[in-house]
């Protein structure tokens, strides 16, 4: 009879053991599985989105430094533009003749402004049509001001190498004493009073080339 209840009170432990083992998950720990997998993905969401707002950072910084040198670039060249006006308008003609309307120095300097200040939202809106400059406004930006740049270079090499011929075939020396002479400032006046009312009249297809040096630029 001992043996027997022996046998019985282990088969019961072992069935009591079997209903422990099988029985399910407690709540608590189901509940903080979950928690900890929910924290692990927000955490995951937060660096995502502190790396995407560093990289946004870095871009907003980029594009900050890059107006802040296209403007300084504007500027210079405004004032290269004034300032070679300037020097033109006193090699040649001491005071402006009112007659020459629109080919007065003044006025050069004037069109030269609204050139890059009022033509330029003009032409960024027709290099928009090109949609691989879309988007690329820094390119867009420096295609622009090259071309202004290039083209007041070529204007003034014309008008250097006219002069230069000129003086050429009436075999006037570069000499500094000989270029105080009053005869040949007389004879640079005439040059230049002469192109002034004559521009329409040249031949400017050289000089609207300067686009084939843009990719140089």
């Amino acid at each position: 009879s001992r043996c027997s209840s022996r046998v019985e009170s282990s088969s019961l432990d072992c069935r009591t053991l079997c209903k422990v083992s099988n029985s399910p998950v407690p709540s608590i720990q189901m509940s903080t599985s979950t928690h900890s997998s929910a924290a692990s993905q927000d955490s995951w969401k937060v660096a995502a989105l502190r790396r995407e707002v560093s990289v946004l950072k870095a871009e907003l910084n980029q594009s900050r430094l890059n107006i802040e040198f296209l403007q300084q670039r504007e500027r210079k060249m405004k004032e290269r533009l004034a300032e070679q006006a300037r020097l033109m308008l006193d090699r040649g003609m001491r005071f402006e003749n009112v007659a020459l309307g629109e080919r007065r120095p003044t006025a050069l300097i004037r069109r030269y402004g609204n050139l890059y200040a009022q033509s330029r939202v003009d032409t960024l809106d027709a290099l928009d049509c090109i949609p691989e400059l879309e988007h690329a406004h820094d390119l867009k930006s420096k295609i622009l001001f090259s071309a202004v740049v290039l083209s007041f270079r070529s204007v003034y090499h014309t008008i250097c190498e006219i002069r230069s011929r000129i003086k050429h075939i009436l075999q006037i020396s570069e000499d500094k004493e000989r270029s105080s002479d009053s005869t040949i400032r007389d004879l640079d006046l005439c040059i230049s009073t002469y192109m002034k009312n004559s521009v329409e009249r040249f031949d400017l297809r050289k000089n609207l080339e300067v686009w084939i040096f843009l990719i140089h630029f």
